[in-house]
């Protein structure tokens, strides 16, 4: 046989290992995902791809995540959550009460394979705060393929059949409703609420903005950090749609209702467990209205002898500056969208009617309940929402006070006041266990428990 002329030859051979090569790595990347010890683990399930339902302000949805550090632009949310790094944070929910983070794991390699590159965190898995369900936070420095072009409200499911049945997965990173952030020690003494502000997330908004070597190590204090200085509580955070430049159209009202209803589904299993609420900017009134509307009516009065402490964190009981969010209103595109603006405004402006009307209500009954209150009010200024050039508004204008000290305090009886060296964004993103502020928390919890 006539060997091949030299340069042919090596042709030949660059073909065939291309071609090999090729056919091979398949095989390679298993290998590789393989090698790594966390990731061997059960066989992997059939999926089916399922897109589910933006259902608005109301209805139960599967928190998912946040966007941790977003430029501050206020056209996406008053309450303006500003990240140094990017950084995105899903909510996985529906995860069966039989699987571990493993099994958790694999299912996500099963959706993206290229999840099982770094950076990515995975929180511990969570009990679900209204069934037998599990909830899991995945935190992602850069968004695969999977979780790419993912808006604000939307959810995605993932249905795996296991066992003859089907369970399907949500993710979202919008966090509305009740989400979980810790896996409760027991005996449970106390279910502890958190709810954000105005144009805030259940997430991001109680988030450090420390620098961290990777952004996704930024700690989130209700997670990191109180689980570890307080033995039994069960820690929730509560999220709603109050984004400006997409209003649902719901007043405070509709944000009451929609939260107590998710407080009761939550502890229908424990209406006696006691209760703490933390409350930020928008997020104390709706602790107050739904201690008001547990007075008025006796299929919630058990919420209301359940208090065992709230803390108001730069609430505006007597309004807040709204002049820039009312400047917002106007350049929304339809008419519609500017009603529904001003008409949530009008209710939070200084001077507000029903703001002092609320103040007076809880005043009245504050004396007969338990609980013990704690009002935090910013020192240091915000910066004012503008329009810059582009068209786009963003906190870059001069600062000014937002929530006034007179407005963040109560005057109860009994009413502890606290200041923290802060603006009204940033007051409740601690850095650290040694936070003077997060301390105080402590300390005033354990007050409120007899601890």
């Amino acid at each position: 046989m006539t060997p091949l002329p030299l340069p042919d030859g090596i042709l030949f051979v660059l073909f065939i290992a291309i071609l090999a090569l090729l056919l091979l790595k398949p095989r390679i990347q298993q290998l590789v995902r393989e090698s790594r010890p966390e990731e061997k683990l059960a066989p992997q399930p059939a999926i089916d791809d399922v897109a589910a339902d933006d259902t608005g302000v109301h209805g139960t949805r599967v928190q998912a995540t946040t966007t941790t550090e977003t430029k501050p632009d206020p056209s996406i949310g008053a309450h303006g959550d500003v990240s140094h790094a990017q950084a995105t944070c899903f909510r996985i929910s529906g995860i069966p009460f039989n699987w571990d983070s493993n099994r958790l794991r694999q299912a996500l390699r099963d959706i993206d394979p290229e999840l099982y590159l770094p950076p990515a965190e995975l929180s511990e898995l969570f009990p679900a705060c209204c069934d037998t369900s599990q909830v899991a936070l995945l935190t992602l420095e850069r968004c695969t393929a999977y979780f790419q072009n993912f808006k604000h409200n939307d959810e995605r499911q993932k249905v795996f059949a296991e066992n003859g049945r089907k369970i399907r997965l949500v993710f979202d990173k919008h966090f509305y409703d009740l989400t979980p952030m810790n896996r409760p020690t027991t005996p449970i003494v106390v279910d502890v609420i958190a709810i954000t502000g105005l144009g805030g997330h259940a997430f991001e908004s109680w988030r450090s903005r420390t620098t961290t070597d990777r952004p996704v190590d930024r700690p989130m204090w209700l997670r990191d950090f109180l689980p570890q200085a307080i033995t039994g509580l069960r820690i929730m955070t509560y999220g709603y749609d109050s984004n400006l430049k997409n209003p649902s159209g719901a007043n405070l009202t509709d944000y009451r209702r929609n939260f107590m209803e998710c407080l009761q589904n939550a502890r229908r299993d424990c209406p006696k467990r006691p209760i703490i609420f933390f409350g930020h900017n928008l997020g104390g009134i709706l602790v107050v209205q739904t201690l008001i509307e547990s007075r008025k009516h006796s299929k919630h009065r058990g919420i209301l002898y359940c208090i065992r402490g709230v803390f108001f964190f730069g609430t505006p009981h007597q309004g807040l500056r709204t002049v820039e969010f009312d400047e917002m209103a106007g350049e929304l595109d339809d008419m519609d969208s500017q009603r529904k603006v001003r008409n949530l405004l009008a209710q939070l402006r200084e001077g507000s009617e029903y703001l002092e009307n609320q103040k007076d209500d809880l005043s009245e009954m504050w004396g007969k309940l338990r609980g013990k209150v704690f009002t935090f009010h910013e020192t240091e200024k915000t910066k004012s929402v503008k329009k810059l050039g582009s068209g786009v508004f963003e906190r870059a204008g001069n600062e000014f006070q937002m929530v006034q000290r007179l407005s963040a305090q109560l005057y109860l009886p009994g009413e502890s006041r606290f200041p923290i060296a802060s603006n009204n964004i940033d007051m409740v993103k601690f850095d650290s266990p040694q936070d003077r502020a997060f301390q105080t928390v402590v300390t005033s919890m354990k007050e409120c428990l007899g601890a």
